[in-house]
């Protein structure tokens, strides 16, 4: 018998001496180690598409690391702001919301179910945490779940929700390469993304992709196309939406009517805009509604600019698709409008009638338009009431008073973009207008005097401005702003009140201060309520570092930018931006910002929005330009 082994010592300071396995454990070691190394690998994407990413967000994942770890970018260490209850209820709030992204995203750790996700990412997309969208995403695939059209689609709609137009074009390409079908709503929705971006051409041709693709579109489709092309007052497109609406088999509603009726009268396009109307049911202009309108017969004629493809077989026959709705209140005020600038008084009195009478009707709402509350619903409704109720006010004003459309003839009559105090940026916002000239331009020629000149950034629909320009007519003002429905609003406004101390400036912001306003031209800077950004990783903030240092280049020294936000997220942020350069800027108040405006501050479309509601809470930020 061998002889027994010595027993083992375990006396500390001398190590155990290592057995060698036995065959059948050391096999087995050997096939535990190769597994470990092949886990190590990067798992390969399943069915991933050629000339597609598989992860179209994957620039936004460290957004999506900053918003699982709750940073968002913004909170910096040894900053002197200090935060109100606004503030810091609004802290709170994100804190909660992101608790509940990061609970969610766990939870579809576990599950590893693909409705799960798809459910996960519309709702992270509608609360727009674009970075926890990113993030349950990625999570997906890693797990080998197959995404479906409802996955891409929630995820193509939480990109447009938050501004990404171009990332969504590289998930529906990716949606593509892996032979999933985009059905209706996945079009829609990334048709609003251009839409919103003013690429009406890529939408259009989007339109017909969905032709091709025998994917019929719906009601909300046409009405986004309908609302893009007012948005950027694009009444060529408009007429093309309306033409190809015909060769489908979709009723559209009251919303598509407002949005082409304002789209026409953007463009003095008067006797189509009644020719609809008429259609609808007003009674050409002359008369009383009809009890029971005639519907509007779309279709008729050929779309333009469309190419060989418009002229396929089985399209040469319009459907007639009826609208059966009538106008809303909003379009008759338009409608008022465009007729009183063409000198058909007559018939813009009896526009303004028919608005009046609209807007004791019950509400229509648009289709497409989500409320979170009726209450909400209700406020809007208000709001739009008020603003109807102002415009034909005005226009009824202008109408009585033949000493101010006499003197206003000429401008109103030739229209916004013939206007010569109207200016746009290159490329210009709207195809079809003049862009200004090349440099800076020349105030005095402007205006027609040395008087001090102010501006206002993002002036939306000009209320403030036009307000402000009333009541101090010995200042010159211009407006900046860069959609082209807005500004002609701003310039409608400015006709109907005689001003000829306003212009306007249609563009980005940073371009147009950079090459169209000349050094230390301006006595102060006005922004208020700029849009905010829509979430942490968003890249679209007006107020950053080359803003300011346009914005301190063209004031004049020791004047002042002054910045007004409802949103507290958005006035520590800018605040943020100001502390980075304080050799441009030094705060002109004894705090950083204050908690109300001033009493004579001044009013805008959007102050009375938020007020309707409930929300009162503003920040009052006052800088004063560095150096001599």
């Amino acid at each position: 018998a061998p002889a027994p082994a010595p027993a083992q010592s375990f006396n500390r300071g001398q190590p155990r001496a290592r057995q060698p396995y036995p065959k059948h454990v050391a096999g087995k070691r050997r096939h535990q180690q190769a597994g470990d190394q092949r886990s190590k690998k990067p798992r390969k994407e399943f069915n991933k598409p050629k000339g597609a990413s598989a992860d179209a967000g994957a620039g936004a994942g460290a957004a999506a690391e900053a918003d699982e770890e709750g940073s968002g970018g913004e909170d910096e260490e040894g900053s002197s702001i200090v935060m109100d209850e606004g503030m810091r209820e609004m802290r709170r709030q994100d804190k909660k919301a992101r608790k509940w992204a990061q609970t969610l995203i766990k939870k579809g750790k576990q599950l590893k179910d693909i409705k799960f996700f798809n459910k996960l990412i519309s709702q992270l997309g509608n609360a727009k945490q674009l970075g926890f969208v990113f993030l349950a995403f990625l999570i997906l695939k890693r797990q080998r779940l197959r995404p479906t059209e409802y996955t891409y689609t929630n995820l193509i709609n939480a990109c447009v929700r938050c501004f990404e137009t171009d990332k969504a074009k590289l998930y529906m390409a990716e949606m593509k390469g892996m032979k999933i079908m985009p059905n209706e709503v996945t079009y829609t929705a990334l048709i609003k993304g251009l839409c919103q971006d003013g690429r009406l051409k890529e939408a259009f041709a989007l339109l017909w992709e969905m032709h091709r693709m025998n994917v019929l579109p719906n009601t909300r489709t046409f009405s986004t196309l309908f609302r893009g092309c007012m948005r950027n007052a694009d009444a060529d497109t408009a007429e093309k939406v309306y033409r190809r609406a015909g060769r489908t088999n979709i009723t559209l509603d009251s919303s598509c009517l407002e949005y082409l009726i304002k789209t026409l009268a953007y463009e003095h396009c008067v006797d189509r805009a009644w020719e609809l109307a008429t259609a609808a049911g007003a009674g050409g202009g002359a008369g009383v509604v009809d009890e029971d309108p005639a519907p509007v017969v779309l279709g008729e004629g050929d779309d333009v600019g469309g190419g060989d493809e418009e002229k396929e077989e089985g399209e040469k026959a319009a459907d007639k698709t009826p609208l059966n709705v009538g106008m809303t209140a909003p379009a008759w005020a338009a409608l008022a409008l465009v007729s009183a600038f063409t000198g058909k008084t007559e018939d813009a009195r009896v526009a303004i009638k028919h608005a009046r009478q609209e807007m004791s009707q019950p509400t229509r709402a648009a289709a497409g338009e989500q409320w979170h509350s009726r209450a909400s619903l209700a406020a809007f409704n208000k709001l739009r009431n008020g603003e109807v109720t102002a415009e034909c006010n005005r226009i009824s004003e202008y109408l009585d008073d033949e000493e101010l459309r006499e003197r206003t003839k000429a401008v109103a009559l030739a229209g916004v973009r013939a206007c010569p105090v109207v200016f746009y940026g290159n490329p210009s916002p709207c195809t079809h207008t003049v862009a200004a000239p090349a440099g800076p331009l020349n105030f005095r020629e402007v205006f027609g005097n040395d008087h001090p000149v102010r501006l206002e950034v993002c002036s939306g629909h000009g209320d403030w401005l036009i307000g402000k320009a009333r009541a101090h007519p010995e200042t010159n003002w211009i407006a900046l702003e860069m959609r082209p429905d807005r500004v002609h609003l701003i310039w409608s406004k400015m006709v109907l009140a005689g001003l000829t101390n306003v212009a306007i400036l249609g563009g980005s912001a940073l371009e147009m201060l950079t090459w169209h306003v000349p050094d230390g031209s301006i006595e102060e800077v006005y922004v208020n309520y700029p849009d905010p950004p829509v979430w942490h990783g968003s890249p679209m903030r007006l107020v950053d570092e080359p803003f300011l240092a346009a914005v301190h280049r063209v004031l004049q020294p020791q004047r002042d930018l002054i910045l007004v936000t409802d949103d507290a997220a958005y006035a520590k942020i800018m605040l943020r931006q100001l502390e980075r350069v304080p050799t441009l800027f030094f705060t002109a108040l004894p705090t950083p910002y204050a908690s109300e405006v001033p009493e004579d501050y001044g009013s805008s479309y959007f102050d009375r929005m938020w007020t309707h509601g409930n929300h009162t809470q503003r920040y009052y930020i006052r800088q004063r330009r560095q150096g001599d």
